[in-house]
């Protein structure tokens, strides 16, 4: 967290500056919550280093809010009798945020927003899971700005909503193959769409 960052696109950042990194960089690439946490580093004037530090430790609060929001869902479809069990449950939900990918977004200047686009990912599955009015447009909305902050942090839709509806689900609906094929092609369809953002 406190040591210099080793990805070249740090440096680059660093010898370009905040604005002009932020607008030829971020803004070409469609990362506009990117471009304007770069532009407000620079309009705060924050030394760069401090900006990095800041932005690692954001980073770090959004990824443990993601794990928490994911270990709360999982909480709720798996029932465990015994208390030593829930661990289990915390290590599944640490893991599938903090693997190798997400600890990757660690090494850039702009990780912060990049973590906040994981936690927005997290959040759109648990507005798609329990929302009952419009699940599928607000899911879409949310996961069309985490797309904004990073397209990669999105990845993660598809495969946790379809294994936590199946951990709901598939007691209940183990013969209904024609479910799950359905829930996939929405899925697919919201994921694919704020793909396109």
């Amino acid at each position: 967290l406190f040591f210099p960052h080793c990805s070249p696109d740090t440096y680059l950042f660093k010898n370009l500056g905040y604005f002009s990194y932020g607008v030829n960089f971020f803004l070409k690439d469609g990362r506009l919550f990117s471009a304007m946490f770069s532009i407000l580093g620079g309009i705060l004037r924050i030394p760069f280093d401090v900006f990095v530090v800041l932005s690692s430790t954001l980073a770090i609060l959004f990824l443990t809010l993601a794990s928490f929001k994911l270990y709360k869902m999982l909480k709720e479809r798996i029932e465990i009798k015994e208390k030593g069990k829930d661990l289990l449950l915390v290590m599944i939900a640490i893991l599938t945020i903090w693997n190798g990918r997400t600890i990757e977004l660690l090494i850039f200047a702009e990780s912060a927003i990049m973590c906040l686009g994981v936690f927005l990912t997290i959040y759109a599955i648990q507005i798609y899971l329990k929302e009952k009015r419009n699940p599928l447009l607000k899911s879409f909305l949310i996961l069309a700005i985490a797309s904004l902050c990073y397209q990669g942090s999105i990845n993660l839709f598809l495969p946790v909503t379809l294994a936590l509806l199946m951990l709901k689900e598939g007691k209940e609906h183990k013969q209904k193959i024609k479910y799950f094929i359905k829930e996939t092609l929405k899925l697919g369809i919201i994921w694919g769409l704020a793909l396109c953002v």
